[in-house]
């Protein structure tokens, strides 16, 4: 059986090399002599297991300017993290028409704590190449579709699977156009045993369950045992406890309807690029 094996550190680092530290960016370097009578070095920044750099030299000099060039490299990026730390601090969100993803999830926070009094909803950014999103989580209380409506609208972006095309969405901000960070945002709602309880008494006494000799347990729910009950002459996957399960659940709200939210009338949907299907392009002003 494989297993996953990392390689720490001192796999990497020879027994006899000489180690110099440069406290000032977090970092190490270890210099040797190869059995072949060249020379190595190698370097490592913070906790880093895998080296930045391994090398073999010809000349003391080319070891040198390798390590020093390295060092300046990283009392660089240690400079600029200190600006954009910086820099954060002092942004004004929204005074360039812009607003991050985690500024956008401040705003997303608001929305759901004006909207729903009393729930908690668990929102969290995320960057990634090629965009960003949010995701959010909450248990019982509102069903999906009622958050959805609420702060679905904030996405700064669509896809359009016909053509593989991700399109823009505008927005605006107390009467200013703004973009959005958040292309998408995500929901999703877990149940108490409580309300799973309620779903699963509601859809066993409908469907009187088909001649089922056993009424399913909520565990039998949660571990997914329940997709192997289907209706007579239904089918596998689609006429299941499960599936009438999930319907019964998504469906089931403890909140009519969402409070006003003030925060949530400052925005306004604006439009969208109009490229993809069903889009209708900028909305007038």
């Amino acid at each position: 059986m494989s297993s996953f094996f990392k390689q720490r550190r001192e796999f990497y680092i020879p027994k006899d090399s000489t180690k110099r530290e440069y406290p000032e960016v977090g970092a190490v370097a270890y210099v040797s002599t190869t059995s072949k009578g060249q020379l190595e070095a190698m370097g490592f920044h913070g906790k880093a297991q895998k080296p930045d750099f391994n090398y073999l030299f010809k000349t003391p000099e080319q070891m040198e300017a390798t390590i020093t060039k390295w060092v300046d490299g990283l009392k660089s990026r240690a400079a600029y993290m200190v600006q954009r730390k910086v820099e954060r601090k002092a942004r004004v969100p929204g005074r360039d028409g812009y607003l991050t993803v985690s500024e956008t999830a401040v705003f997303v926070r608001d929305i759901l704590k004006e909207s729903y009094p009393g729930v908690k909803f668990s929102v969290r950014s995320d960057s990634y190449a090629g965009g960003a999103s949010i995701d959010i989580l909450w248990t019982d209380g509102p069903t999906t579709k009622q958050v959805d409506d609420v702060v679905g609208f904030l996405q700064s972006a669509y896809f359009d699977g016909m053509i593989d095309y991700k399109g823009s969405r505008y927005h605006k901000l107390d009467g200013k156009p703004m973009h959005l960070g958040a292309d998408y945002i995500h929901t999703r709602r877990d149940y108490t045993d409580e309300l799973t309880q309620r779903c699963l008494d509601r859809v066993w006494e409908y469907w009187a369950w088909q001649g089922e000799p056993q009424k399913p347990t909520v565990e039998d729910w949660n571990q997914g045992r329940t997709w192997g009950i289907v209706t007579k002459g239904g089918s596998p996957g689609i006429n299941t406890f499960q599936h009438y399960m999930n319907l019964e659940c998504s469906k089931r709200t403890q909140i009519a309807k969402p409070m006003d939210s003030l925060t949530r009338k400052r925005f306004q949907f604006a439009g969208d690029d109009g490229y993809g299907e069903g889009t209708f392009g900028k909305l007038a002003d």
